[in-house]
Formats: structure tokens, sequence, C-alpha cells
């Protein structure tokens, strides 16, 4: 090869700085290609960047979350709302039970007299009086929604009492046989009872008649009450 001089090739200068400029625009234009496949996001024709594809599922899940939600509240306020009925169905019917039993045992004290006798229990016609008048009178208080809370704990410790004494095998069997303890004539007494202690009586009763009259009362004096 021979040395070539500017001389030699006028314009040669020239020509090789158009091809450097070319050069970096081929290369330019090489990587913007790269980077539209890398991020399909970033066109021309379109500058705004597009939504991501999971962005929908997101979406729609936390849509049908929200729906779920709202439909388990609204299963929950109808259960509420048909709480007091249900209380209310339990205590009239437990309630006339109770009062039911209560008023056999006091209508015919020498047989039931008889039959505590022969369970073992002390003092049987002392305890057929007691017994018999906390059924009916508790009973009636039940039905009625009256001191329920309170008088659900004497007859929860009446069915106690027969559980110990006239069903003493149905005791027994509690974990053996719980068919047999379920079964058991004071079973479904004591449970009702035992919903009323803990649930109370609901909106339907003269406990909560009472309860409101009360409210009213002390919201009136408390507003009457000059300010220290």
């Amino acid at each position: 090869m021979f040395p070539r001089s500017t001389n030699e090739c006028p314009g040669s200068a020239t020509r090789r700085e158009y091809f450097c400029a070319a050069l970096q625009s081929s290369a330019f234009s090489i990587r913007h290609s790269r980077q539209q496949i890398n991020d399909p996001r970033k066109r021309w024709d379109d500058p705004s960047p597009t939504p991501d594809a999971n962005c929908p599922n997101l979406m729609t899940a936390s849509q049908l979350i929200a729906h779920a939600g709202r439909g388990y509240g609204l299963l929950a306020r109808c259960a509420s709302v048909l709480a007091c009925p249900l209380l209310l169905a339990v205590r009239v019917y437990w309630g006339w039970q109770f009062f039911g039993t209560g008023r056999a045992k006091l209508g015919d004290i020498p047989a039931f007299t008889e039959r505590f006798a022969n369970w073992g229990i002390p003092f049987p016609q002392l305890n057929v009086i007691l017994a018999g008048s906390t059924e009916a009178v508790c009973g009636l208080l039940l039905l009625a929604g009256l001191a329920s809370r309170l008088i659900s704990i004497p007859l929860i410790f009446t069915m106690l009492v027969a559980y110990l004494t006239a069903e003493s095998e149905a005791l027994h069997a509690f974990f053996s046989d719980p068919d047999k303890f379920v079964s058991a004539a004071p079973f479904q007494f004591m449970f009702a009872a035992i919903l009323v202690l803990i649930f109370g009586p609901g909106v339907f009763s003269l406990d909560w008649i009472i309860g409101k009259i009360y409210a009213k009362r002390a919201a009136a004096a408390a507003s009457q009450k000059p300010a220290i």
C-alpha cells in the first residue's frame, strides 16, 4: 500500500467525516429499533404507555372480592334481622312448655312426690312444690320476656337436677352416647334457657320495652342536669 496524502485525494477528509456521521446515524437507528422491540409501549405512533396485561385480571379479582364482601354483609344483616323472631319463638314455645310441666307437678303433688322419692331426691314433697312453682312462674315470665336472663338461671338449675336424678343414665352417657344425652327430656328445656341467658329475650319482649323507657328517662335527666 502506498501512503496517501491529502494532496493526492482532494476532499478525502470531507468524505471521512460524512462516512462517520452515517455510521453514527445507523447505530442510533439500530439502538432505537432494539428499544422498540424490548419495550413495545414506546412507539412513535402511540406515545402513551399501554396498560400491563395483568391489570385487567387484578381489577377483576378486586371487584370479585368487593362483591363477595358486600354479599356477605347483606347475608349477615338478613340473619341478624331473624335473630329477634327466633328468640321470640323460643321464648313463647318453651316458656309455655315450662309452664305446662310446672302446672302438672303442682296439679298432682302426691304422684310427683312418689316419683321424686324413687329418684332419691331429699324432701320430695317440698322439692315438687319448688320445682313446679319455678317452672310455672319462670315459664310465664320467659314467655312474656320479663327478667328473661334472670329467670333462665333457676330454669337451667332445675333441668340440671333433672339430669342428675331422673336422667342420670343419659348424663353418664354424655361422651359415650351423645344421642342419648340430647334425646333426654331436660335437654331441650335447658338448651332454650341457655339461649335466652346468652342472647337475651330480643326486641319483642317486656325487657326491651322497659329498657327503652329507662334509657329515655336517663337521657332526659342527663339533658336537664346543669353543667358545672
